[in-house]
This record gives structure tokens, C-alpha cells and sequence, in this order.
């Protein structure tokens, strides 16, 4: 079967729908596939892959992208065009950001109510908010293709802004790579990696992953966080991720460095080993591969209802979901319960048996149904 998948920067450091794309680009190489990639930029180890590497110019616009893509198909005629969201062509349109009219509208949500209004009509009158309503426009038009959610949430959100019909929409779920990520990888890093961070045996660490700290709710984390630690618990913070943060090496902030900024990280998995509850309290998450990560390392899960992933979740089972990313009291008592020690471990058994039955396995096949079902006639077909 000859493939496009199509995507903006082809780079797995980049975030969670590059490296979600890599993954699957592997996986269709795996099955015998010809894979070609249509992107503006490629990370060195995504050109080392087996795959057909077309670089698309034209700008950072997306106008200019996805026009670029859609005068660049009709040369590679694939049998099957996978869309990760960023253009208006192909035969599978995987929005992994969700609705990006959701995620302007949770974006806001952090500020008063009275910002939120007042920030929402002077928005409407810039420019680039009436272009990407046009992009957004273009996207959803087509009633040809299949759209995948990665979350109910996010079907709901292309049906009520986009318009898009029910059956035209696939909900799927992220997997995680529960071979990668298990509590057996975790073990020859836990050691080293709090011993370098200076965590003693009794502190508990908890870690956030991110990319947008305001959207994946870091201000609310470090309230709680702060409280916690006036209340003289044993509680640290890391942060890993920020796209804008630089540090050559990790660095402390607070009194007696309760808090480490870790900065970009290529590989979140020794973090997730020295860590002992994994808090995700965003403000709008498709679904989020941290969590599923996370879970997967066998760590307790604290996130919102407004993260597609919690809808795997059990309440009190896995971890725990806040309806309020704002709510620092909801976070702190729910941190409270997860200081027994007993509790972590149970929710943490928990939750890599819940990873176990989303497997990244079990994930791509259900796309592969999808390719043949929908999308391959019999005389394409490879």
C-alpha cells in the first residue's frame, strides 16, 4: 500500500503528534508499506527512516502548506492520504490538537471571566483569527473523508464547531508503547535520576511534562505545590518540557529547590521513573500521550475531564480527574490522598494494566481497519 502521511515538521522531539506520526510511520514500514512523508521540515533520525521524504516550502503560513499539499498529491497519487491536521487534502483528517476552535476557546479560560470576554471580541477583530477560521473552514468542508477523534471530547468539539456529521467521525485513542514505557525501564533510572536531582528516599516528586505551560496548567500545580510544602510535606516539583526554556541543565527555583525547571527533554521515561505521582491538570488535551506514558511507568494520574485521556480513566482507580484545571484545593486534597504510599502503589498497578489494553499495537490497527475498510478499494490495494 503506498502511503502519505502528511505533517508539518516530521521531527518526533517536536511533541506528541510528531512523535505519535513517527511511530506510526514505523509501523507502516513494518507491514510492508511505501511510506512517503509530505512536511516542511525533518529531525535527522526521521530521515534515516525508509521512508520518501518530500520537502514542502512555502512559508510558515498554513494557507501556504496546505496549498502546497494539495498541488503536491496528484504527482504521488498514494492510495491512502493521512492528514494529521494541518492541510485540507487526503482521505483521513486527524485533527491531533482536537478542535482547534476548543482549544483557542480552553486557552482563554485561564484568565477572569471578564478577561475571557474582553479577550474574546478584541481576538475576533485580528486578522490571522478570520484567516484560521477561513483554514478551518477548508478543513472540515469535505464530507469524503474520515475524520478521526482522539477522544470523545474531541468528536463532540468537530461536530458542535466544525459541523462535521456524527458518522464521519472515528474516535480513537492514543496508545502508548507499553514496552518502552513499564516499570521494568523505569527501574535502572529511578536511583540515579532523584540522586541527581537531590530527592531523598521520603520526598515525593511529582511531575508535570509540557510543552505549553499555561494551557496544561503549571500555575495551578504550583500553587498546590506551594501549599503542600507551608503544610511541610515532602513534596517536590519537576517540570519537564517548555518549548522557550533552554537551560543547559536543570535548574532550581524556590526555597531550598523544591521546584526543578528540567527544560526540553528527548526523553521523558527517566523522569517518569524517578517520579511518584504524574499531574497533568490541563485546560484542553486531545488526549494526552504524557498521561498514557506515565500511566504505562505505573504512576498514579492526576489530570482534568477536559483531557481526552481521562476518559480511560476511573476515578479513584487510576488516579483522580478534576473537573476545574483552576481548583488548587481539588488538586491539593487529591495530592494529599497520593502522599500514602500504599495508595500510590495500588493506583499505579492500576494504571499500567489500563495502559496495557492501549497499546500502540492495538492502536495502529485500529487505523489499519480503517485504511482497508474506508479508504482502499481492492484495485489500489498493494
Amino acid at each position: 500500500m503506498k502511503t502519505a502521511l502528511v505533517i508539518d515538521r516530521f521531527d518526533r522531539t517536536l511533541g506528541g503528534a510528531q512523535q505519535w506520526t513517527y511511530q506510526f510511520a514505523e509501523w507502516l514500514l513494518r507491514q510492508g508499506c511505501e511510506v512517503h512523508v509530505l512536511a516542511r521540515q525533518f529531525g535527522k533520525e526521521e530521515l534515516s527512516m525508509a521512508i520518501q521524504p518530500h520537502y514542502l516550502s512555502g512559508g510558515r503560513s498554513p494557507f501556504s502548506f496546505a496549498s502546497a499539499v494539495e498541488r503536491y498529491l496528484p504527482r504521488l497519487s498514494p492510495d491512502v492520504t493521512h492528514d494529521m491536521g494541518v492541510s485540507w487534502s487526503g482521505d483521513i483528517f486527524q485533527p491531533h490538537f482536537g478542535s482547534r476552535v476548543a482549544n483557542r476557546e480552553r486557552n482563554n479560560a485561564w484568565r477572569p471571566k471578564w478577561q475571557q470576554a474582553i479577550h474574546r471580541q478584541l481576538t475576533r477583530q485580528l486578522p490571522r483569527h478570520r484567516h484560521m477560521n477561513q483554514f478551518l473552514a477548508r478543513q472540515y468542508a469535505s464530507h469524503q473523508r474520515v475524520y478521526i477523534a482522539l477522544s470523545q471530547m474531541v468528536a463532540r468539539d468537530i461536530q458542535r464547531f466544525h459541523g462535521v456529521p456524527s458518522h464521519l467521525i472515528h474516535t480513537i485513542h492514543n496508545g502508548v508503547d507499553v514496552d518502552r514505557f513499564s516499570p521494568k525501564n523505569c527501574i535502572p533510572n529511578r536511583s540515579h535520576v532523584r540522586k541527581k536531582l537531590g530527592i531523598a528516599d521520603h520526598e515525593i516528586l511529582l511531575l508535570i511534562v509540557a510543552h505549553n505551560f499555561q494551557l496544561k496548567g503549571l500555575p495551578t500545580l504550583l500553587r498546590a505545590h506551594h501549599k503542600l510544602v507551608r503544610q511541610g510535606l515532602p513534596v517536590r516539583l519537576a517540570v519537564c518540557g517548555g518549548r522557550h526554556l533552554r537551560a543547559p541543565l536543570p535548574r532550581p527555583i524556590g526555597k531550598d529547590a523544591d521546584v526543578w525547571m528540567i527544560g526540553p527533554v528527548e526523553d521523558p521515561l527517566p523522569f517518569y521513573a524517578a517520579a511518584d505521582i504524574c499531574v497533568h491538570p490541563t485546560y484542553y488535551d486531545a488526549c494526552s500521550l504524557v498521561v498514557l506514558e506515565a500511566m504505562a511507568c505505573g504512576l498514579p494520574i492526576i489530570t482534568t475531564t477536559w483531557n481526552g485521556a481521562g476518559e480511560l480513566i476511573s476515578h479513584g482507580r487510576e488516579g483522580f480527574l478534576i473537573s476545574d484545571p483552576t481548583d488548587t484545593d481539588d488538586l491539593i486534597r487529591h495530592l494529599l490522598t497520593l502522599t500514602c504510599p500504599n495508595k500510590r502503589r495500588a493506583m499505579g498497578v492500576a494504571a499500567r494494566a489500563l495502559a496495557e489494553q492501549h497499546s500502540t499495537e492495538q492502536n495502529f490497527q485500529q487505523y489499519w481497519k480503517i485504511y482497508s475498510r474506508y479508504l482502499v478499494a481492492p484495485s489500489r490495494a498493494a
